[in-house]
């Protein structure tokens, strides 16, 4: 589950900041609360976290969003440091832009407002992107599997990023490549 109410620090009310943290944070904060007591009765497990690049690069109008999603990834690094020893391991997967229902609103909206198409502004999107593309969500949901099977039986505590070459760019530098 995830949602985000697009606006800054002063544009959005308490209300609507705390919305966006109680489904992006609070919610996997209660469900490793109720799974981790039967992970340890069962010997461990691993818990896949759905952070998002957002978590460790802000984004314009994010401010509630990218402020979940980086919580979430020091909880995700907490319970990893916290109950490693009891055989969980916990990640925090930070995929960058992947083509959601909501990400494909959210394009339509910004599309809507600046008067284009929607295929115009999803090539603007994606164009400082290495691969110049968004991920499929079968994409991410192999990277899932990876981390929940024994081939990732030593990875813990991280934030995988999963988002085409997107943190690699430099957005001055692009400006000058574009």
């Amino acid at each position: 589950a995830a949602m985000d109410i697009f606006g800054g620090v002063t544009d959005l009310t308490v209300e609507q900041y705390r919305k966006v943290l109680d489904v992006n944070l609070t919610g996997p904060f209660l469900t490793m609360h109720t799974a981790i007591p039967k992970m340890i009765e069962n010997g461990g497990g691993s818990i896949i976290n759905m952070a998002s690049l957002g978590g460790l690069r802000a984004s314009a109008g994010a401010c509630a969003y990218d402020s979940a999603k980086a919580g979430l990834i020091m909880l995700s690094q907490q319970v990893a440091l916290e109950y490693g020893r009891l055989g969980i391991r916990c990640n925090a997967l930070c995929p960058g832009a992947t083509r959601t229902t909501m990400l494909e609103a959210a394009i339509g909206e910004v599309a809507k407002m600046r008067g284009i198409e929607i295929d115009a502004m999803m090539t603007k999107f994606t164009s400082p992107v290495p691969l110049r593309r968004m991920a499929e969500p079968s994409e991410i949901g192999r990277i899932c599997c990876f981390l929940a099977s024994d081939d990732s039986s030593f990875i813990t505590g991280s934030a995988l990023v999963a988002d085409g070459g997107s943190s690699v760019v430099d957005c001055s530098g692009y400006a000058l490549g574009a």
